[in-house]
């Protein structure tokens, strides 16, 4: 079998999600050339997928030294890196990739990407625009290039980057969020009905479609989740006796004492929030929520399997669960949002004030958010619901549902680990 059918057979392989077999092939093809630094590499990015990260990034470490140059294996272990939240490292090994390919067009797009994360925007820019210079035609650069003029309000021109970047993960529902920030209505309920009718569905569309027919006062025809209050799931951990009180202090303590960086937040008041995907941490406590989170995502999946909503009904095959914390201090609170490239999202809580009053700390559900054109709407006019909560509890929801916390007013900590089903793209 010669290069190009091996590239072509891995990536059949890595596109179907089928990593075992990805290993055992690369194993028998190492017999016969035990340094071939690709079948390594392939080996790594398949045990990553499976979740042996420390594994992955020995073997990206053992390739490095096979060949000192090889900027594939630094690029790799960058990715994982940033995935772990561990941003500075992540760049320290894009840089070390760039030093030996300059022109490596993933390591600058994701180079921009972790700068981005870490707040820096203009050194993002500056790599989103280095990558599209190379290749105008990179649609990872140019949709991230949109992101950001969409991030600062200048939603003609993300328009014009998310046209270059038609088809890769969600660009289009992020132009339809542009048109619906620009008073677009006719564009907007075009291309509204063109992604209903290719059966796109995604938390983005979903929360801009409901919003929309609010304001509007028409019937809202996307069939994601429609009345999504009526989905919100709240339990409490302790009560089931999934967990005791050390399990808190343990997981409390590991989030303490993790090595992660912190991600830029401007929805966040007086609080912190993790970078990266806190799952992909090699922490027994950790892992052990992770499983925990798993099964109660199953039974909220089980508990609404009867209604006919895409949801539901077009539950995605292959997910990866992600999950950060996020803390708040006196007065700290968190600005409605929606978790855009989610399914499912949740949240545990691991400290809540104790004299808190009334609702604060609160979570608080809502379907107006993100300052969307309202019309003649007034705020009270749109659905809402909040959530009184308590150390302990698990509350899961659509993705698609504008969520946000009331102030804290009291001097103790609010912490909460949050997270997401990711699909597939």
């Amino acid at each position: 079998m010669n290069n190009k059918d091996l590239i072509a057979l891995f990536e059949k392989l890595y596109s179907l999600g089928n990593y075992k077999e990805m290993i055992d092939k690369a194993e028998v093809l190492l017999k016969d050339n035990p340094e071939n630094y690709f079948l390594w590499n392939t080996i790594a990015v398949a045990e990553k997928n499976l979740g042996n990260t420390e594994k992955a990034i020995q073997i990206h470490e053992d390739n490095i030294k096979r060949e000192k140059n090889n900027f594939v294996a630094y690029g790799n272990l960058a990715n994982i890196y940033k995935v772990q939240g561990k941003l500075n490292k992540a760049v320290k090994y894009y840089e070390k990739t760039l030093e030996i390919n300059p022109s490596a067009a993933d390591a600058i797009n994701n180079l921009g990407v972790t700068y981005e994360e870490i707040g820096d925007t203009n050194k993002a820019k500056k790599y989103f625009e280095k990558a599209v210079k190379l290749n105008p035609n990179n649609r990872s650069a140019n949709y991230n290039l949109g992101n950001l003029y969409r991030s600062s309000s200048l939603y003609d021109k993300a328009i014009d980057y998310y046209q270059r970047s038609k088809g890769l993960d969600i660009s289009e529902s992020h132009m339809l969020e542009c048109y619906y920030y620009l008073g677009m209505k006719e564009e907007f309920y075009k291309l509204l009905k063109s992604l209903t009718s290719k059966n796109e569905y995604n938390p983005l569309i979903a929360c801009l479609s409901s919003h929309a027919t609010c304001v509007d006062d028409i019937e809202d025809d996307y069939p994601f989740c429609p009345n999504p209050l009526n989905y919100i799931y709240h339990s409490n951990l302790l009560d089931e006796g999934l967990i005791d009180e050390n399990f808190i202090d343990s997981l409390n303590n590991s989030i303490d004492t993790i090595e992660v960086s912190l991600k830029k937040q401007p929805l966040l008041i007086n609080g912190r929030q993790s970078a990266g995907n806190v799952f992909n941490i090699n922490n027994p406590i950790i892992q052990k929520l992770n499983n925990i989170i798993s099964k109660k995502i199953e039974f909220y999946k089980k508990l609404f399997v009867e209604d006919n909503i895409a949801l539901i009904k077009y539950w995605p095959e292959r997910y990866t669960n992600l999950g950060w914390f996020v803390e708040m201090d006196e007065e700290g609170s968190l600005k409605t949002h929606i978790h855009k490239r989610g399914w499912v999202s949740g949240s545990f809580y691991l400290k809540m004030p104790k004299d808190k009053k009334k609702d604060e700390g609160n979570i608080f559900f809502t379907l107006d958010g993100a300052d969307y054109p309202k019309g003649k709407k007034e705020p009270y006019q749109f659905e809402n619901k909040i959530i009184d909560l308590k150390i302990g509890d698990i509350v899961l929801f659509p993705s698609s549902l504008f969520h946000g916390t009331i102030p804290i007013k009291s001097k103790e900590q609010r912490r909460c680990f949050a997270f997401d089903i990711s699909p597939h793209i």
